[in-house]
C-alpha cells in the first residue's frame, strides 16, 4: 500500500501570488464562487480569502502566518518547563514504578502548572523539542 509523502514541501510564493490574483478578482467584483473556478481552489478557500480581503484589504490577504498549529506556552514558560523536564517527574508519577515523563504526565503537569491545554498527541511534538530526560524519583 502507497501512502501520501511524509513531507509535502508548500511553495509558499506561489500560495502567495495566487492569494494576490484572488485579491485582484475579488477588486473585479468576481464572486467567491468564481475565483474558486478561476484559481483551482476550494470554495471555502475563496469565501475566507474573501472574508479576509473585505476586512483587510490586499496586503492583509498577501500575508500569511506560520502554518501549523502555534506553540501556546511563552518563551518563560518553555524554559520552566525544559527545567521541570530535567529534574525529578512530577507528583503524578509513581516513584515505586519508576515512571518518566510521558505525554500524558506533560500534559496533566502543562495544564496545572501553566493552565494550557495540550492535546495529547502534542505532547510528544514539545518532548521532539525539549527532549526531557527519564528522570527516576530515588
Amino acid at each position: 500500500m502507497v501512502g501520501p509523502p511524509t513531507q509535502l514541501k508548500r511553495d509558499f510564493e506561489a500560495l502567495r501570488q495566487r492569494r494576490i490574483k484572488a485579491a485582484d478578482c475579488f477588486a473585479q467584483g468576481l464572486s467567491p464562487a468564481e475565483v474558486a473556478r478561476e484559481l483551482s481552489v476550494s470554495i471555502q478557500s475563496a469565501v475566507r480569502w474573501r472574508d479576509t480581503y473585505e476586512s483587510g484589504g490586499a496586503d492583509a490577504l498577501a500575508k500569511r502566518t506560520k502554518p501549523g498549529p502555534h506553540f501556546k506556552l511563552g518563551p518563560r514558560q518553555t524554559v520552566k518547563l525544559q527545567q521541570a523536564f530535567e529534574s525529578v517527574p512530577p507528583r503524578w508519577c509513581d516513584p515505586h514504578l519508576r515512571q518518566r515523563w510521558t505525554p500524558r504526565v506533560t500534559q496533566d503537569y502543562v495544564m496545572e502548572r501553566f493552565r494550557v491545554g495540550y492535546h495529547r498527541s502534542h505532547c510528544w511534538r514539545l518532548h521532539g523539542q525539549l527532549r526531557p530526560v527519564a528522570s527516576v524519583a530515588s
